[in-house]
């Protein structure tokens, strides 16, 4: 997340940009949030917050903005697993951000647009340079190209 090649220097490391997300937020198809199609943070303040711990990419993303731009979140919940953010989510329990890539064609949730110009989150693939690397992984990582970028997500790679 937010990783900067130019200060990569571990000549030991192969460091692959893969792809961009940007954040949304999401609620349940049945919620009484009212969301529109897009928002910014700060009209999210009043409704029941879900988030990530912020040790966790996307928490310390969230904590990091709503910080710098003086918005204060009502988190009802820190959460550590996906799944269980999502179940809260569409049980109407409160809202969430996640990244753009992360639900794909659900019909129990509600995608809105943020507004704000939060950075992309980028995701890379490290690996260690002059390494013997198994077929079943070479495999993996053609696979992987393939379906880079993920839905919604813009391509970093070079």
């Amino acid at each position: 997340n937010q990783f900067d090649m130019t200060d990569h220097r571990d000549t030991a490391l192969d460091i692959t940009p893969l792809f961009g997300a940007r954040l949304q937020i999401i609620s349940s198809r049945n919620n009484h949030f009212s969301l529109p199609k897009e928002a910014s943070i700060k009209s999210i303040e009043k409704f029941p917050f879900i988030s990530f711990f912020p040790e966790y990419a996307v928490g310390s993303t969230i904590s990091n903005y709503i910080s710098k731009n003086n918005i204060s979140l009502n988190t009802i919940s820190y959460i550590s697993s996906f799944n269980t953010l999502i179940n809260m989510v569409k049980a109407n329990i409160g809202i969430s951000i996640i990244d753009s890539f992360a639900v794909k064609d659900d019909n129990d949730l509600c995608i809105t647009n943020i507004i704000d110009e939060i950075p992309l989150r980028k995701y890379i693939m490290i690996s260690k340079k002059n390494r013997y690397i198994p077929p079943q992984s070479i495999a993996f990582k053609e696979l992987l190209f393939e379906f880079i970028p993920p839905k919604n997500c813009i391509s970093l790679l070079p």
